[in-house]
């Protein structure tokens, strides 16, 4: 069975019918039989909700709404040991390999967490963000997929 991981960018294509990736996402879970799972990360909802709690009150509704229906729908991964230590040294290799600073580097934890958590759970991480890329080259056995191109 394959596991697949989605990234909060991903889940929000899925659940928004008006982005220009919604109908990419929607036909690739479409196409999904009994061979393959998809998963949400806790940290997904934890921005969803950052999400609900920086919107106005209608919006607000809407992305709780949306939250609420993604959980339904898909099964959550939690955080776990497992994925700590991969975070940990995930995160010292790509601060070496970057150059990036102690400091600009905390801007890139819940990526880092969610590449762990992916790769803890032996998930394909399925993001259209740039920056899985680069942990990608540094750390090889995160698989990738982007299913809006």
């Amino acid at each position: 069975m394959i596991k697949y991981l989605l990234d909060t960018n991903i889940a929000s294509y899925f659940a928004d019918d008006f982005s220009p990736f919604h109908s990419a996402v929607v036909e690739k879970l479409s196409n999904f039989g009994n061979h393959e799972s998809v998963y949400l990360a806790m940290l997904t909802i934890y921005e969803f909700q950052y999400g609900i709690a920086c919107a106005n009150s209608v919006l607000s509704e809407k992305f709780s709404d949306t939250k609420n229906t993604m959980t339904r729908i898909f099964d959550i991964i939690n955080l776990s040991e497992e994925g700590a230590e991969v975070f940990g040294e995930m995160k010292l290799k790509y601060r070496i390999e970057t150059g990036i600073s102690q400091k600009a580097i905390k801007q890139h934890n819940i990526d880092l967490m969610l590449a762990s958590t992916a790769i803890s759970e032996n998930a394909v991480l399925v993001s259209n963000d740039r920056i899985f890329e680069q942990i990608q080259n540094i750390y090889p056995n995160l698989f990738l997929e982007n299913w809006t191109i």
